[in-house]
């Protein structure tokens, strides 16, 4: 469980961009880490709704080594029992032309 939840924890902090579905960009990710304990926080996020009201969920531990990966979409239930769907978004690679 240690090294899924590490490894998922990692996902998710190193994602350029992070959205929660339906589209709303992640604004804050706090990760309070991995430690072997399932019941113990390891990941909080922050996000706003289309009218501006801010949105809060934490993980836990074992949430994380539950965690669910579809090609760039990661689902995870929070300590609520809701099950939020993330999308990752990673940057295109810089392609260099040749000169005209």
């Amino acid at each position: 469980m240690l090294k899924r939840a590490s490894q998922f924890l990692n996902l998710m902090l190193d994602s350029p961009v992070l959205t929660v579905e339906p589209g709303y960009i992640v604004e804050a990710r706090s990760s309070y880490g991995v430690h072997g304990e399932s019941d113990d926080l390891a990941l909080s996020v922050e996000w706003r709704d289309a009218e501006g009201c801010l949105w809060a969920a934490d993980f836990l531990e074992k949430a994380l080594a539950d965690a669910e990966l579809h090609g760039a979409t990661v689902s995870l239930r929070d300590v609520e029992g809701a099950d939020i769907v993330f999308r990752r978004y990673e940057s295109a690679k810089h392609i260099e032309l040749p000169p005209l």
